[in-house]
């Protein structure tokens, strides 16, 4: 494993993650791992000397085990926000995500590089309003419906 691009103190944390929007038979797949209470999109943290593109990619056939075709940035999210007494600084790299295969929401158990064995959890939903939830995440769930219906 490459070091990640994060960097953590006692009052702040910073991460660069590239995040992947798989959308197939007009749903887009959501994700959470282990016990967490948080579905989410696929993907993760950017290493080292890794472009955002290799680290979408990277991620999918980590967390999927699928190949991506096609990946288009079509966003790019500078966040700040406060979770548990802690100051969180992020850039997130969006893309939207062409895989040959079919993916089925079948839970797996995956081995992760920052976390061992993980088990995913799969999903599909129809209305992506719903995965950014976030405030920060306005503007990515403002510009989903005009990248994929090209408005």
């Amino acid at each position: 494993m490459e070091l990640e691009v994060k960097f953590k103190t006692e009052k702040y944390n910073y991460y660069n993650r590239a995040v992947g929007v798989i959308r197939q038979h007009n749903k887009f797949l959501i994700m959470k791992v282990d016990n967490s209470q948080y579905y989410h999109l696929p993907g993760g943290h950017i290493e080292i000397g890794e472009d955002s593109l290799s680290a979408v990619k990277r991620e999918i056939k980590e967390e999927l085990d699928f190949d991506c075709i096609k990946a288009n940035l079509f966003c790019i999210q500078e966040n700040f926000y406060e979770k548990k007494g802690v100051a969180h600084h992020g850039v997130e790299y969006y893309y939207l995500i062409e895989i040959e295969e079919n993916v089925e929401t079948i839970n797996k158990e995956i081995e992760e590089n920052d976390r061992g064995v993980a088990k995913h959890f799969f999903a599909y939903i129809i209305n992506a309003s719903y995965i950014f939830y976030m405030p920060y995440q306005k503007l990515v769930r403002d510009r989903i419906p005009k990248c994929i219906c090209g408005r």
